[in-house]
């Protein structure tokens, strides 16, 4: 991955992920992404997944994420997350019918300050509330979560909603809002999103976005992205 804008470094990441399924009802995932440039990792993770019921999924994480090096300066949360931390968490997913599924997770956060020595780590939490509605073909798409989260330091609050349509036959557009603010209101950011999908053809996806922010690090930004995608699937 590389960022292009002055002031931005370029990223090298190698990005390792394992998934295993010893158990048709028991998922298991690893992985991890290593900054090549600073020579540490960026994030860690390790979860467990158990289909319990027909219509219910739990999952048990461990994760572990260094913000500085995972998040790019435009991220909605890079103004509040500055300090490196583990997290462990227990989250479970209802579908309550077919296209609509229903997510609530709650995380114990151990944070501490990056290369600073003998400073203990701080006790903080993370609890989630997320719904989806996700069509079978063509429709409307509907995404929300609500998280409160506090590291120790400082408590805030993220907002996120997304919808997306499909127009006209292969296009699919979404738009998507952020928000985080802290319990005093002194850092706030925004940033909306708004793009777009067509098929030219069979294995071909043209693609293009526009961002629009305002954070404690920028007054107001703006962002434009086009893509070429190439899918083909092989199968042994």
């Amino acid at each position: 991955m590389q960022r292009w804008a002055k002031g931005l470094e370029v990223d090298r990441l190698v990005d390792l992920n394992l998934v295993a399924t010893p158990h048709r009802h028991l998922d298991v995932r690893a992985g991890g992404t290593w900054d090549v440039r600073t020579s540490r990792p960026s994030q860690a993770m390790a979860e467990v997944g158990l289909a319990a019921f027909r219509r219910m999924h739990l999952e048990m994480d461990y994760v572990y994420v260094d913000p500085r090096a995972l998040l790019p300066d435009w991220s909605v949360l890079k103004a509040f997350s500055s300090m490196l931390y583990q997290e462990a968490s227990l989250g479970g997913t209802v579908r309550v019918v077919d296209g609509f599924d229903v997510r609530v997770e709650g995380a114990y956060r151990r944070s501490w300050l990056p290369d600073v020595q003998d400073v203990a780590a701080l006790d903080g939490y993370r609890v989630d509330v997320y719904a989806r509605i996700v069509p079978r073909e063509r429709g409307v798409g509907l995404r929300v979560l609500a998280s409160r989260r506090d590291d120790g330091v400082q408590g805030y609050t993220l907002l996120q909603g997304a919808i997306a349509l499909d127009p006209v036959r292969d296009l699919r557009v979404a738009l998507e809002l952020s928000s985080a603010f802290d319990d005093a209101f002194d850092r706030e950011a925004y940033v909306g999103r708004l793009s777009g999908e067509y098929r030219i053809a069979d294995a071909w996806t043209l693609g293009a976005s526009v961002d629009a922010a305002r954070t404690p690090t920028a007054d107001a930004e703006l962002r434009g992205i086009l893509h070429a995608v190439y899918r083909r699937e092989v199968t042994p």
